[in-house]
């Protein structure tokens, strides 16, 4: 009888081991998975830190540009493609996690995309960017994270995901071909999938219908 408790104490603290959360992604930290490593990092002033696979095919951080706030529907498409190709790739326990937690703070992620302009297609996720661990965004404790905990084998799931399916606009303004662009994830945006895909299928109409190629640059770029 001793023995069997001494087995599910062991037991019972190995579980308690497996369930409990880290922040993984910390400035400053190299989190490697089974076929991954992720460097992290972050800037002077910023609240936030990036996360980069180290084997994307061009680690160089470029300058965004600005771009005007009423974006094209080519944007929206992509944008809705992501959001999508997200929700699908989580698995219910991580989704279940997600909304949860959205119902008392904001769970926002930033995916920065780069495209191979010859081939016409996306090249690579350059980088994620989350809020980072600390009381200003109102993180009492790893268990408050849904981003910032992800396995780093399940973020490159997402990663590789995206690079795989999202398809670019047949005709699409330059400046998405030649320079980075930003799309930002929030929690309660990924709660709907049909709302998502009524929201692509808007997108791709209006987009066939009036290409409105001649987006301009009506700001500075944003350095990263």
């Amino acid at each position: 009888m001793k023995r069997l408790m001494t087995v599910m104490m062991v037991l019972f603290a190995m579980s308690g081991m497996v369930e409990a959360q880290e922040v993984l992604y910390k400035a400053g930290a190299t989190v490697k998975g089974k076929d991954v490593t992720y460097r992290v990092t972050t800037k002077e002033g910023r609240t936030s830190v990036f996360v980069q696979n180290t084997a994307i095919p061009d680690t160089t951080f470029k300058a965004i540009p600005r771009r005007l706030r009423d974006m094209p529907a080519q944007y929206k498409d992509i944008y809705a493609q992501v959001a999508m190709i997200v929700r699908e790739t989580l698995t219910r326990e991580e989704l279940e996690k997600l909304m949860k937690l959205k119902e008392r703070r904001l769970e926002f992620a930033i995916v920065v995309l780069r495209v191979d302009r010859e081939k016409h297609k996306l090249l690579q996720v350059t980088y994620f960017e989350f809020l980072s661990y600390d009381k200003i965004h109102g993180y009492s404790s790893p268990d408050d994270c849904f981003w910032l905990t992800l396995a780093p084998d399940r973020l490159h799931a997402i990663e590789q995901a995206i690079v795989e399916k999202v398809e670019i606009p047949e005709q699409i303004q330059e400046t998405f071909l030649t320079d980075d662009f930003v799309v930002g994830l929030v929690d309660f945006e990924l709660a709907d999938l049909e709302k998502l895909k009524e929201r692509r299928k808007k997108a791709v109409e209006e987009w066939k219908a009036d290409p409105k190629l001649d987006l301009k640059i009506t700001e500075p770029s944003i350095e990263q």
